[in-house]
């Protein structure tokens, strides 16, 4: 879910209460809007989708997480190295 937030900027459920929103993750089925979705990676998606499969038998590995493609080799734009250092320069975090 927590990948999902990050790139989205929104949850894949919402609710008016916890046990609503609870029910909603346990029963519903996540919607892909194609416009949100349509700025990223189909790697992305892809890995998003298999971390969120309901069935935990068919639900991606963090071995799995961390050996995939968006993860080993990401977008220039999501985790270049000269784009977080330059960040952390700036907030003046780098030692």
């Amino acid at each position: 879910m927590t990948l999902f937030i990050l790139l989205m900027g929104y949850p894949p459920f919402s609710g008016e209460s916890q046990s609503e929103l609870l029910q909603q993750t346990v029963h519903e089925r996540v919607h892909y809007e194609e416009k949100d979705w349509s700025a990223l990676s189909r790697d992305a998606l892809i890995l998003v989708k298999n971390m969120l499969c309901k069935n935990p038998d068919e639900r991606i590995s963090m071995r799995e997480v961390l050996s995939f493609p968006w993860v080993t080799n990401p977008p220039a734009s999501v985790g270049s190295r000269e784009g977080v250092l330059s960040c952390r320069a700036r907030s003046g975090s780098i030692r």
